[in-house]
This record gives C-alpha cells, sequence and structure tokens, in this order.
C-alpha cells in the first residue's frame, strides 16, 4: 500500500482520508476518517486525469490504438468495457507498467458469484438470482471467445500470448471494470451502458456504498479536470468510514455486481416475471398482448417487489394476474375506454380465485426455493463473508415475499 499511496502523491493526486479495514460486511477497505469532531476538511480526495484510467489514457497508451482497433469487432456499446478489459488484461501482466503500483493493491478474486465456490453456488439455487448468474457466466465465456481469442490472440498473438490470454485473466479484468468503474456497468447484459464514461479513479475506488452517504464525488467532467471526493454538505456525522451511494440498489445487484449486501436495505427489491398469455383461444392471448401494451401503468409481466410498497407494486401484480387468468367472458366486457378502471376490481368469482390461487402458488413456491439450501454451520465454509451475504440476500428475498402475501390478501 505505501507504494501505491507514493505513486498516488507523486502523480500529483492529495487526500485527507486514511486507508483501513471498512465497517461493510465481506468488504475489504474503505476510506476512513482522519479528522476530529468538527474538523472535517473541504476536500476529502483528489485525483488528477493522468493517474484515472478512462478511454483516454488507454487511447494514449502504447498499446491504444491497436486494442481500439480490435474491439470494433464488439457491439458499438460494448466496445469501450472490452478496451478497459483489454487493457487491463495486458497491464496486469506488463511488470514495467505505469500503472503497476495501482494494479498491485487491487483484490486478486472478488466476492461476486462469478468467484464462488460450487459450495457457495448451491446456496443459492432457488433464489433468482442463481440462473442470473450462470447467465452472465455463459455471456462472459462467449464474450471472452470473440473479444480475445477470436480477436487479440488472432490480431497480436506476440502480445496477446498464453500468459496473458487466460480466461481467469479475463474474468478479474471484467471484474476490476464492473466493480470498480464509476458511472457505468458494462458487457455480459449487467446494466445499460453508454459509451465514452468510464473511469476508474486509484484510491477512489476504496470508497464503499452506502444509500444515505456522508460523502460524493465531483469534477472529472472534463479532460483537464481532477476527480474529487467531498464531504456532502449539511452532514452531521462522526462515522468511522466516508461513504458515497452507488444508487438505490437491491441487494442481489450489490451482490452480483460487488460483492456485498445491506442488511435490511431499505431498496431491496424480488424480480417476477409472469408468463405470457397461452390462450387456446387466439383472440383472447391477442386482446391480452394489446391491454398489457396500452396500460403498462395498472398491468404488466415484470414485476419489482419491496417491503417498502404497501400497496401500488401488489396492486399491479394482482391486476396483471387478474389479465391473465381472465377467460373469453371476463375479457368481453372490457375496452380500452374502461380498463383502468374495470381491472381494479374483481372481473368475475372465478377469475379472482383463480388469480389470488396463482398469485399465491407462485409466491410460495419462490420462498419453497428459497428454503432448499440453508447454512448449518457458518464455520464449515471457507470464505464465511461470501455465505455470510448469501443468508442476507435469501432473508432479504423471503421477507419481502411475505409481505407481498400479507398485502395480496388485504386488497379487494
Amino acid at each position: 500500500m505505501d507504494a501505491f499511496l507514493d505513486w498516488m502523491r507523486a502523480g500529483g493526486a492529495s487526500w485527507s482520508v486514511a486507508v483501513g479495514a471498512s465497517t461493510v460486511t465481506n468488504a475489504d477497505r474503505g476510506l476512513l476518517r482522519l479528522a476530529g469532531p468538527g474538523t472535517d476538511p473541504e476536500l476529502l480526495l483528489s485525483v488528477p486525469p493522468t493517474l484515472i484510467l478512462s478511454r483516454e489514457t488507454i487511447l494514449q497508451s502504447p498499446i491504444g490504438s491497436i486494442l481500439h482497433d480490435i474491439v470494433e469487432i464488439l457491439a458499438e456499446s460494448e466496445r469501450e468495457g472490452g478496451l478497459f478489459v483489454l487493457f487491463l488484461m495486458y497491464e496486469r501482466q506488463n511488470r514495467a507498467s505505469f500503472w503497476r503500483p495501482f494494479l498491485d493493491v487491487l483484490p486478486c478474486k472478488f466476492t461476486t458469484p462469478l468467484y464462488f465456490s460450487d459450495q457457495e453456488l448451491e446456496l443459492l439455487q432457488g433464489s433468482p438470482l442463481y440462473p442470473l448468474v450462470n447467465q452472465v457466466k455463459q455471456e462472459l465465456e462467449e464474450t471472452f471467445q470473440h473479444l480475445v481469442v477470436d480477436g487479440a490472440c488472432h490480431a497480436i498473438p506476440d502480445i496477446f500470448n498464453q500468459g496473458i490470454a487466460s480466461f481467469e485473466n479475463f474474468l478479474w479484468a471484467f471484474s476490476v471494470l464492473n466493480s470498480r468503474a464509476f458511472q457505468t456497468k458494462f458487457m455480459a447484459g449487467l446494466g445499460k451502458d453508454q459509451p465514452g464514461t468510464a473511469l476508474i479513479v486509484p484510491l477512489a475506488d476504496m470508497t464503499n456504498h452506502r444509500p444515505i452517504s456522508n460523502a460524493m464525488m465531483r469534477g472529472a467532467d472534463t479532460d483537464d479536470s481532477n476527480f474529487e471526493l467531498v464531504p456532502k454538505p449539511n452532514v452531521q456525522t462522526m462515522e468511522r468510514e466516508w461513504f458515497i451511494s452507488y444508487g438505490h440498489l437491491p441487494n442481489w445487484t450489490l451482490l452480483l455486481h460487488y460483492g456485498f449486501v445491506i442488511e435490511n436495505n431499505i431498496h431491496d427489491t424480488v424480480e417476477i416475471t409472469l408468463d405470457e398469455p397461452d390462450d387456446e383461444d387466439n383472440d383472447c392471448a391477442l386482446r391480452k398482448f394489446l391491454f398489457f401494451e396500452l396500460f403498462p401503468q395498472y398491468v404488466g409481466l415484470d414485476h419489482s417487489l419491496c417491503v417498502n410498497d404497501e400497496r401500488s407494486a401488489p396492486r399491479k401484480l394482482l391486476q396483471s394476474v387478474r389479465l391473465l387468468m381472465a377467460g373469453p367472458d371476463e375479457l368481453r366486457p372490457l375496452d380500452r375506454y374502461n380498463f383502468a378502471d374495470k381491472i381494479r376490481s374483481p372481473l368475475s368469482e372465478r377469475s379472482e380465485a383463480a388469480a389470488r390461487t396463482t398469485i399465491r402458488s407462485i409466491l410460495e413456491g419462490l420462498l419453497e426455493n428459497l428454503s432448499r439450501e440453508s447454512v448449518k454451520h457458518l464455520e464449515d465454509y471457507p470464505r464465511p463473508g461470501n455465505v455470510r451475504s448469501i443468508e442476507v440476500y435469501k432473508n432479504g428475498q423471503q421477507r419481502i415475499l411475505r409481505h407481498t402475501l400479507v398485502k395480496i390478501d388485504e386488497l379487494i
């Protein structure tokens, strides 16, 4: 760490924080308070552009133009992410790299599900996150083949040799980008990215997340401006650690992207996708599709459930299943003019019973799946921090599902 801080200082960075053990579960390091009561500095951290890993600094490097040509094989929205990944893969093996002091303090492995052991992944079975992890793994393997094997290894085999072009190195580079870059996520379906906006800022990347933060970022919006971390105005706190907010993120997102979770996360959600209409009567199925298309504020196939939503999400779920369970007789009175009013109430005793039975079956089925694998003895696992994160994630999912069951029963 001393060599890294010396490198930062020599490059023109300045700071009024300490690096130490974080208070966040499963987080290694954090930025800690230096000042005493009433003496917080106006500026916590300032990093000049020359120490910020960005598209511009990559393109200005000796290998930048070559990597730029290689990533042209990717879709436009994936090119910047591909550029970062290839650059990180190369620089990690380059002992003379300018970025060596920074690369040496980055984790060798991460606490995201992409690095979970088979034993840890078994604990995720039955959860909505489990198939998503498998999907991301498959997409990463395809991207590795396309970008690294067919792209970099073919274009510059003398540089991207066997030592650099391993899947382990690719996964590490992807994980660095996905967990430490500010503003965007890249590739493998992990977010809607905007080209040209990723920044990896040494030291600032150690700042951990909390929904209610006590610090914020500013600057780095022009090529010659510093990236700065400052205390949030009017925040009176004597907490040991400085936090920024990554956004209003549920635990499944935090675990997948960053490798940690928050207990009793007020932004936690359970994501549910209903099956599309599959009525044997084609006219019924078509009408249902049209209503889903015309009235997305009242019905939908994708639902995000949370504990803090007392009525709107459970009501929309109930209304959506009402529509799916409706037969020809229940659909016949509905039209574009009265749909919003009629879908709020039972369409018939038969369809209402079917809708409520279906919802209960879905939610109770998810609850049962989440209980399938449980932790009996935390000490039996080599990495108890990962297992604890899985427990917190699954407990939050169960809490939301039980809450939704109660709210559905309360709806008329």
